[in-house]
């Protein structure tokens, strides 16, 4: 550990750890603390093995490696993980790639001034750490990591960063009825937005998986379809799920109304997700349809499949959940529905 001393107007600052003893004098207390973490720093990491020096590195370096390992890696890198990547490469990207801690804080402070929700935030913060990390563990560059955990710590404190909130909206009857108007009278438009929000409320398939989903991976026979890469904790997988009727519709009878299975053979929707969530948007725009998601649609269908008495294995083998911490973020029961099912089972 270093000892600073104050000799005469001068500081003196001695470091004597395991092998080494260094000593040196500063005019400025700020310079000795200064010098005294930079040469701990060095021996820490001569002592932890990294060879490497990141001076010759600009952060941007740092971003293009973890983002091609994680391109080869099992999970591989999703769209909400490389627009993340990119908006830190747009404002650290020509800095060296050891950050300092003011930039860290700057750059959540204008985040915040944006007002970015706190999960929002710490899924910023957790990714600049990640990348830090893995320039150090993985290419092994002297990174220093106090920076971050230091303003993840200021951020937590000040309650800045947390957890999302569950989300608990729901289409109603009215508002997608609405949606189906519009997008009958719409001839113009070249997809079947509605089929796609029948199968969405049907099934709770994420957009993404549906508009990737393939004639190969329907088994009409057996009633199933498989969603190739699902989301999962560990990675992504092949999930296979069996196609049943939700809020009285059947998305077998969609898949075999779909133009696209017959005419391609291919995708079963091909259309781009970003295509359908902007026409999602704007026909709920122009009905005045407030902060209804896309994704709300898959809250929608698992909340039914609990009402019309799926037990919590038959919704999981659905909806892909592995575990029931995940599940509740997308169940919604109200306190009437408690008291009509308890009336029901007294009587």
């Amino acid at each position: 550990m270093a000892t600073i001393r104050k000799r005469g107007n001068k500081y003196q600052v001695m470091i004597r750890k395991k092998n080494v003893n260094n000593s040196k004098t500063f005019q400025r207390m700020s310079d000795a603390k200064r010098w005294a973490e930079e040469t701990e720093l060095s021996i820490e990491r001569n002592e932890a093995g990294l060879p490497h020096s990141s001076k010759d590195s600009l952060f941007r370096d740092l971003i293009k490696s973890y983002k091609s390992r994680a391109i080869r890696s099992n999970r591989g890198l999703g769209k909400s993980k490389e627009n993340i990547l990119n908006r830190l490469d747009e404002f650290f990207g020509r800095l060296p790639a050891q950050l300092k801690q003011h930039q860290i804080q700057e750059f959540c402070d204008e985040r915040i001034k944006h007002k970015v929700k706190p999960a929002t935030l710490k899924m910023d913060v957790n990714y600049i750490g990640a990348i830090l990390k893995h320039a150090r563990d993985y290419q092994e560059l002297n990174i220093d990591l106090r920076p971050i955990e230091r303003v993840k710590s200021h951020l937590e404190s000040d309650g800045h960063i947390g957890t999302a909130d569950k989300r608990e909206r729901r289409p109603s009857d009215e508002e997608l009825s609405l949606l189906r108007e519009h997008f009958e009278q719409k001839q113009d438009l070249s997809m079947d937005m509605n089929i796609i929000i029948d199968f969405a409320v049907s099934t709770g398939m994420r957009l993404g998986e549906i508009c990737r989903i393939e004639s190969k991976d329907f088994d009409e026979k057996n009633q199933t379809i498989t969603i190739r890469r699902r989301k999962n904790p560990s990675q992504p997988k092949d999930h296979t799920i069996p196609l049943v009727k939700n809020r009285g519709i059947n998305p077998i009878g969609l898949i075999n109304k779909s133009t696209a299975l017959k005419s391609f053979g291919g995708k079963i929707f091909p259309y781009t997700e970003a295509a359908v969530s902007a026409n999602f948007r704007k026909a709920c725009k122009k009905l005045n349809i407030n902060d209804l998601r896309f994704h709300d649609l898959r809250h929608e269908a698992i909340s039914s499949l609990f009402e019309l008495g799926f037990n919590v294995q038959h919704v999981m083998a659905i909806s892909g959940h592995s575990d029931l911490a995940q599940l509740s973020r997308y169940t919604n029961t109200t306190p009437a529905e408690v008291l009509a099912l308890a009336s029901n089972l007294k009587s």
